[in-house]
């Protein structure tokens, strides 16, 4: 019996990746796939896993043999979920992975890449406790990678000793990182032992570096913060990204980025959420469909945010129908807001 390979890759689906960082990600996982099925030992004894996590953790991709392997779908949600993310990734390898004993050889000791790009939303120390009681010293390599300005280092740094950091979250970075893991991992399957050493290419991609743990600052206490938007003409969805910037003590307008539906989870219980006062944050980015930079909030019943490029302005004033609960209401107290209910990406 051919002894499996089992990989097992996290993804951080938080609002965070919109953009480059989720094309970047869809296409690295069809690229590791597809350069690991050019290599017949790889072939023989990969199988690969997808846990993606946002407000929530859950297996896009069971442990499949590659040949039989599909890219699943990643969709961007609320929140970054990672301590839970590693809770199911311990009852994977719990249910999944079978152990050498006196018996049986069993299969190869697992090896897991994370990738996150922001900070954990939950009680990330509480999961490492149950992750690590779990799971032991059964994995072999554990490679965990935060991508972009906002990665909480320090944070990742409690999970593995083999941390990596993408500088930036630009489509050529990630797309170099994505094909350095599937030759990580081409070399990994030559040279498997039970011992479970060490495999790692000796060089890493432009952009791309490996981490002390021992000289990380503290993680910035203020990140950024993403909020979904419709369009109020076209009513498509689209999600709006502020960015702190410390010397005006403000939030600050970054770009807005069309999204299609299945781009985003539908609204998600749980996750993180905070609140923001309007005050603090500078005037938005413009719609990506129809260029509006003014925008409405609907009431409380629906608090649906929309662009205000569908505004109708009649003799009684300007009025507005949310674009998803079709409400019908007048703008004469502007936004009718003070402070809004988001939750870090």
């Amino acid at each position: 019996m051919i002894r499996r390979l089992p990989v097992y890759i996290l993804l951080d689906c938080s609002e965070s990746m919109v953009g480059e960082g989720l094309a970047a990600a869809r296409r690295g996982i069809a690229g590791i796939f597809s350069r690991l099925g050019t290599n017949p030992q790889a072939l023989e004894t990969v199988h690969v896993s997808i846990i993606g996590f946002s407000g929530k953790a859950k297996v896009l991709l069971p442990l499949t043999a590659l040949p039989d392997a599909v890219v699943p779908a990643v969709r961007l949600g609320n929140g970054t979920a990672l301590g839970a993310a590693l809770e199911l990734l311990a009852a994977r390898i719990r249910d999944e992975v079978t152990r050498r004993d006196k018996v049986q050889r069993g299969d190869w000791r697992p090896i897991v890449i994370l990738l996150a790009d922001g900070k954990p939303t939950d009680d990330l120390a509480k999961s490492l406790k149950v992750y690590k009681s779990t799971v032991g010293d059964l994995v072999a390599n554990f490679y965990v990678v935060g991508c972009g300005q906002d990665a909480d280092l320090r944070s990742l740094s409690a999970i593995s000793d083999i941390l990596l950091k993408a500088e930036s979250m630009e489509a050529g970075v990630l797309d170099r990182l994505f094909f350095w893991m599937s030759e990580t991992l081409t070399e990994a399957s030559r040279s498997q032992d039970d011992k479970g050493g060490r495999s790692m290419l000796d060089s890493l991609p432009a952009g791309v570096t490996m981490v002390d743990a021992r000289h990380l600052p503290d993680a910035d206490p203020v990140a950024d913060f993403y909020l979904r938007a419709l369009c109020g003409v076209k009513r498509r969805p689209f999600i709006m990204h502020f960015r702190w910037n410390p010397a005006t003590e403000a939030f600050e307008s970054h770009r807005s980025h069309a999204i299609g539906p299945d781009d985003i989870e539908p609204d998600q219980e749980g996750g993180a959420g905070e609140t923001v006062d309007i005050s603090a944050v500078s005037a938005p980015p413009a719609c990506p469909y129809c260029a509006a930079d003014k925008y409405v909030i609907c009431g409380p019943e629906c608090g649906t945010i929309s662009c205000a490029g569908g505004v109708m302005r009649g003799p009684e004033g300007p009025t507005h129908v949310c674009p998803k609960c079709e409400a019908k209401f007048a703008l004469a107290n502007g936004l009718g807001a003070t402070s809004l209910r988001v939750r870090r990406g």
